[in-house]
């Protein structure tokens, strides 16, 4: 898995709290990744190109890195 930015969010500190924020302010927010990620594995894609716009911190990112590591991922967010 490769990462081109280890400071994403100008911060570590300032991510945790967007992160934390989004559990809070969505609805449903880790149900939506979590529903993301099963339609993924139901549909048996191994390696996929993933274009995250208004990323935020990262994370929905981070999460299909960890499940589908061969993948390409490419997020787009003003704080970064």
């Amino acid at each position: 898995m490769k990462q081109n930015s280890k400071d994403r969010f100008h911060s570590e500190s300032m991510a945790s709290s967007y992160d934390q924020m989004c559990h809070l302010m969505v609805p449903g927010y880790k149900f939506m990744q979590d529903t993301l990620i099963d339609t993924i594995k139901f549909e048996n894609i191994g390696k996929i190109t993933l274009l995250d716009l208004g990323a935020g911190s990262g994370i929905l990112i981070e999460r299909v890195l960890k499940e589908f590591p061969d993948s390409n991922c490419i997020y787009l967010d003003y704080s970064t």
